[in-house]
């Protein structure tokens, strides 16, 4: 019997893998993309590239993912890996050094029939985050630090894509999409990106918490790399509008999700200790070079447990990350024209 993994995991072949860098070589040819301005050329770069290689099947599954339905996660593996690869940066550099690694991310984002997206007041308005570890960040509960666990959140829990009346500007991000580059702690064991499906989560919950996650009794922080403010009088968990399914705004990091009230204060108690009861629940994704995954971040959790990335960080764990939308005209713009992947 398949796992989960195995059933959500496109694999492509070796020789089709050989033909897709030997395509995204000549299409990139001489040019010098920057993810920030070249997003959406990238992107068709990379679609071109490697779409040819899927079967039917497999791009309807990207499809699927895409549009909110079926399994929360998809994982691409066996992409042509980026060879030359610079030293881990600490948080940003210039992106035309995985250029390549970037036109692959953004073409699997175009087959789902995703568009990459940023936020103005998130990551710098940059649309490329480096996850990996910063010599001034280790101990930040950010993608940035590695000495302390990144607990179980959604990414900017804020509003949700296409639900209605956006009271506080730009939805969160739909979706989170990696690239692994390296994976590796000091000690040679890859590090986990680990996942947990909201129905998981809402399967295992009583009546009396399902109302009580619905209740407008919630104050939401800001993450370390956000620089927006909370909201308050927000509900944790709303039914998408399209496909009943549950959607979770929760972040279990210390100050990060508020109960108003006392009831609000037990709801989130309640919901920490169901999820700490079902790690049996958890999925570990291992990303290498040459491997995709995305997950829906209003149907997942994620997180990182602590990791040692020793003293070399130009050799450190990275991965690169872009968010993705179903639709840029769900957000608010800040410049459509200049700034055309840029949420307000």
């Amino acid at each position: 019997m398949l796992t989960k993994i195995e059933e959500q995991t496109i694999r492509i072949h070796v020789s089709a893998s050989e033909q897709i860098r030997s395509d995204l070589e000549a299409l990139i040819g001489k040019s010098s993309f920057q993810v920030d301005i070249h997003a959406d050329v990238m992107g068709k770069i990379g679609s071109a590239a490697i779409g040819k290689h899927l079967s039917t099947m497999e791009r309807q599954q990207l499809e699927q993912f895409g549009r909110g339905q079926g399994e929360s996660f998809l994982i691409i593996e066996g992409l042509p890996v980026q060879e030359n690869l610079p030293n881990t940066p600490q948080q940003f550099n210039d992106d035309a050094g995985v250029q390549f690694t970037d036109c692959q991310l953004l073409g699997a984002i175009d087959l789902a029939g995703l568009q990459s997206i940023a936020f103005g007041y998130e990551n710098y308005g940059r649309l490329a985050r480096n996850v990996a570890p910063a010599k001034t960040e280790q101990l930040a509960v950010s993608s940035h630090g590695s000495k302390l666990d990144l607990a179980w959140h959604s990414d900017n829990s804020y509003e949700f894509e296409n639900q209605g009346k956006l009271l506080f500007g730009s939805p969160s991000p739909r979706f989170l999409c990696f690239a692994g580059l390296r994976n590796l702690d000091a000690f040679g064991k890859p590090v986990a990106t680990e996942l947990l499906a909201v129905e998981e989560i809402l399967s295992q919950a009583s009546e009396e918490l399902l109302q009580g996650l619905q209740r407008t009794a919630f104050e939401i922080m800001p993450g370390q790399s956000n620089a927006k403010q909370s909201i308050g009088a927000v509900p944790l968990l709303q039914y998408c509008r399209h496909t009943g399914e549950g959607l979770l705004r929760f972040n279990l990091n210390e100050g990060s999700t508020i109960g108003l009230d006392s009831n609000a204060r037990n709801t989130i108690a309640e919901l920490s200790e169901l999820i700490a009861s079902i790690e049996d629940r958890v999925i570990p994704i291992f990303l290498e070079n040459g491997s995709f995954l995305a997950f829906d971040n209003y149907r997942t959790l994620h997180r990182r447990l602590s990791f040692d990335p020793g003293t070399d960080l130009s050799k450190a764990r990275w991965l690169r990350r872009v968010f993705a939308c179903m639709d840029r005209a769900h957000g608010h713009r800040i410049d459509a024209i200049h700034r055309p992947y840029v949420w307000n």
